[in-house]
């Protein structure tokens, strides 16, 4: 719904419906991402018997296609945002229809070959698609409310996830077969062309058509003419580069290293989606006090942590504590997502929303694909010469930990907005009583107008209000 190049600005009822569509788009979108991304995707990997290196592949296709990102842009400047989204999720889903037929080849080379094309098509298309989410809601949304909005989508959408993922587990528990994946994977195909029908129906401006008209070299020349969106391109690569040497191989390193079943490595996963839900909520309540870039500080530093974790990882399978790792691993990439996303929102002049996210967004994918594909894939495939079962994880997860350190110092590098300590975050995030003395004051002070700026003074002043 595009008014064309020269329309006005959204006004409030317009931009409520959009929010209203993009919220019913992102939410049923959990249900196709349940069933497609690594997750599931790498177990059906496994049960088609795709090797270790091949799987690394795959887990980075959502990342390393993410160039592909800038075919999007002559699409938008002729259909707009909404239209070119819509079309891109229709060709993603049909991409991922090709991986139900691998079974059918005997050849595993075959099936490797099946099951990446698919899935690289899938990623292609979602990057070509994703060009227009960040525009799109800088359209829909008011700088007031964007922290509460995007926690709030990402807090249904992993309720959402995790419902699924819950149905999943049951199925993969009583039918653990790959007949199972293939009709799981069959109905995200179906509900994914039912999100790309919603996606059309977004309004938009006409802002994002008439910015993706401009030239991407002059676009890209004034963007990396100002320190703070060439720092944000740095410190996005980073974080997705962290997250994608980390959460994946978490998974793999379970199921091949410990051997666990479909069903209890899936029962992880979902574990993590309650981390994620909890980071939504959380974020949702903090992200526009605290600000952005000390949260993608501390959430980035988390995923160094499990990785130092699964670099000493016992030799006996512990599942609460697998478990507590899973779950704060959901925090912190929950948590990345929002924040790179609100610290983007909050830099961007006018005009360059679009072009900016376009061009972090494609170099961050490929720099995060490369490092799942090459560097992990090349790190796995080497270490199975010399080693085998856990220690094949062990040995990887030591070699990342200082990537993820040094991925950790390019983020702190960001220039300050209005906004906490990082220490004060982390007292934040570590202290329920804080917690609790921060949602009390957003409910007092809905216009976060003289909020405090610290832990202490915030439950202070909750202290000083309850007496």
């Amino acid at each position: 719904m595009d008014r064309g190049a020269n329309g006005l600005p959204l006004d409030h009822a317009e931009r409520r419906t959009g929010r209203r569509r993009y919220s019913r788009f992102f939410t049923l979108n959990a249900i196709s991402v349940a069933v497609h991304m690594n997750s599931v995707l790498i177990l059906y990997a496994i049960k088609n018997g795709l090797v270790d290196s091949a799987l690394a592949a795959l887990a980075s296709f959502s990342f390393l296609t993410m160039p592909f990102l800038l075919l999007g842009k002559p699409i938008v400047a002729r259909h707009g945002l909404a239209r070119t989204w819509s079309f891109m999720w229709m060709l993603r889903y049909a991409s991922i229809a090709l991986v139900l037929v691998a079974p059918l080849f005997e050849s595993v080379a075959t099936r490797t070959v099946v099951i990446l094309t698919g899935v690289f098509g899938f990623s292609t298309f979602r990057s070509m698609g994703m060009i227009n989410n960040q525009p799109l809601l800088g359209e829909i949304t008011t700088q007031e409310e964007r922290g509460r909005y995007l926690s709030g989508n990402q807090m249904r959408f992993n309720i959402g996830y995790g419902t699924s993922l819950v149905a999943v587990i049951v199925l993969l528990h009583f039918f653990e077969s790959v007949v199972t994946f293939q009709a799981l994977i069959a109905l995200g195909v179906v509900v994914g062309m039912l999100t790309a029908r919603i996606l059309a129906q977004i309004p938009e401006s006409g802002e994002g058509r008439a910015s993706a008209s401009v030239p991407f070299r002059r676009s890209v020349r004034t963007i990396l003419s100002r320190q703070r969106p060439r720092r944000l391109i740095w410190a996005w690569s980073a974080g997705f580069v962290a997250f994608a040497l980390v959460d994946p191989f978490a998974l793999v390193a379970i199921k091949n290293g410990y051997g666990v079943t479909d069903s209890q490595a899936t029962l992880y996963v979902i574990v993590g989606v309650i981390g994620s839900v909890m980071s939504a909520f959380v974020n949702q309540e903090i992200s526009d006090q605290v600000g952005p870039r000390p949260l993608f500080a501390v959430y980035v530093a988390t995923f160094g942590v499990v990785a130092l974790f699964w670099a000493f990882a016992p030799e006996s399978f512990y599942p609460v504590i697998v478990a507590l790792v899973f779950g704060v691993m959901g925090f912190a990439k929950t948590g990345i997502i929002v924040a790179v996303q609100h610290y983007g929102l909050s830099i961007a002049r006018e005009g360059e929303l679009f072009p900016m996210s376009m061009l972090a967004e494609a170099i961050s994918g490929f720099a995060a694909g490369i490092g799942g594909t090459f560097l992990a894939g090349g790190l796995l495939y080497v270490l199975r010469l010399y080693t085998d079962d856990l220690s094949v994880y062990r040995w990887y997860f030591r070699a990342v930990v200082p990537i993820v350190v040094v991925a950790f110092l390019i983020v702190l590098r960001l220039q300050r907005l209005k906004e906490w300590k990082i220490g004060h975050v982390l007292w934040l995030l570590a202290s329920p009583r804080v917690l609790r003395a921060v949602y009390l004051l957003n409910r007092v002070l809905p216009d976060h107008e003289d909020f405090p700026a610290s832990p202490a003074e915030a439950t202070r002043r909750v202290k000083g209000g309850d007496d």
